[in-house]
């Protein structure tokens, strides 16, 4: 699976604070903003209990990933919602090099059904390499003017990082989000953090990569209480392997076929 990074520009006329005369940044793909999960595609408790044991090995990859997947959607799923209607506004140049999306939007009735007023800001820094994203919202009552997140990016989108914060009253730094994409072989890093001060999970992370052409071309890493489980798999065979010492009681690999089920590695 590629991840496809969706492009938007507007063009504007030269002023004179924007010496370059640059037009408006392109907005980075909202699926940077997501773990894929497709090697896992299945509800655990939904397993045919003839067969939950000679899966083990697969099972418990995909929980654990499904698991971290879990608090990234509950924290960003109305930001990346939010984040995926800016494209169908148009950039208005506010000066310094900055400019800005603003539209409304409606939650989903099942994430509250809430307003959102928005602002997406986009301004070139790092002499043009980079671009520094802010987004903020308004909800009546609650939040005015709060940054959902912040980052920068570069501008050909290779790499880049994002601070979200909590969906709150009080809203903290939550997740550090950090991507970066190599041009020759187009394989792919992303990395959620949880950097929430005070969290027990602190310092906990999940990262999913590419490598592409390799036996098993997908990876994740979990981090969680200071251990660290490694998973490996082919995309398009689906056979798989997982390594978890504080699980399995070793620094092993244990392995999975392409029917799911666990064999010797």
């Amino acid at each position: 699976m590629g991840l496809l990074f969706v492009l938007q520009s507007c063009e504007k006329e030269g002023s004179l604070d924007n010496p370059d005369n640059l037009s408006a940044p392109n907005i980075p793909s909202a699926t940077l903003l997501t773990i894929p999960t497709q090697t896992f595609g299945f509800v655990a408790d939904k397993e045919e209990s003839s067969t939950r044991n000679d899966k083990a090995n697969w099972i418990h990859a995909g929980v654990n990933v499904l698991v971290w997947n879990t608090i990234i959607f509950t924290q960003t799923a109305i930001p990346i919602n939010a984040f995926r209607n800016s494209f169908n506004s148009k950039a208005e140049y506010l000066g310094d090099l900055t400019w800005e999306w603003k539209y409304s939007y409606q939650a989903p009735m099942d994430n509250g059904g809430k307003d959102y007023d928005v602002s997406l800001t986009g301004q070139y820094i790092s002499g043009n390499k980079e671009v520094a994203w802010t987004m903020t919202v308004t909800e009546a009552g609650i939040h005015n003017g709060f940054v959902w997140y912040e980052g920068a990016v570069s501008t050909d989108h290779s790499s880049g990082s994002f601070k979200i914060n909590t969906v709150s009253a009080d809203p903290k730094p939550y997740l550090e989000l950090s991507f970066d994409k190599d041009a020759d072989s187009n394989d792919i890093s992303i990395r959620f953090s949880n950097i929430l001060v005070g969290n027990a999970g602190n310092g906990d992370y999940i990262e999913w990569r590419t490598a592409n052409g390799s036996d098993y071309d997908r990876a994740y890493d979990v981090f969680l209480d200071n251990n660290l489980l490694e998973i490996q798999a082919n995309e398009v065979e689906d056979n798989g392997r997982v390594k978890d010492p504080k699980h399995f009681n070793d620094s092993e690999w244990h392995c999975w076929d392409a029917a799911k089920f666990s064999i010797d590695c």
